[in-house]
């Protein structure tokens, strides 16, 4: 896998990267800490939430489950695409409590690269 850092395509995004798997495929990855707990996570992911429906229009559908630690998740696909598109927050719960963070995810890929558990 090779991996290429990126600019953050919302204001809020950070660690951006852009991954190439040994199949060939791309995707557009950000994920980042946030210093005021769940609600801004929660804040965060509303508005990248209104920023990707607005871009992607009327075709994709949006799909929205809750995580493993309390958070959410809205994957927005095309049936036409193999491209789809994964906002998330969620509460990192590695290690001690006191160490706990939320977070917020951005995925842009093949489907097939984003089969990943829901933290």
């Amino acid at each position: 896998m090779n991996v290429w850092t990126a600019d953050g395509v919302l204001p809020s995004a950070k660690q951006c990267q852009v991954w190439e798997w040994s199949s060939g495929l791309h995707s557009y990855a950000c994920e980042w800490q946030v210093e005021k707990g769940e609600s801004q996570a929660i804040a965060n992911y509303e508005e990248a939430a209104k920023v990707i429906q607005n871009c992607l229009g009327n075709a994709w559908t949006a799909e929205t489950n809750t995580t493993q630690s309390g958070g959410k998740r809205t994957v927005y696909s095309n049936p036409s695409l193999p491209t789809i598109v994964s906002i998330r927050y969620f509460e990192d719960t590695a290690g001690w409590k006191a160490l706990h963070s939320w977070n917020n995810t951005l995925i842009i890929g093949d489907r097939s690269n984003l089969n990943t558990p829901l933290q």
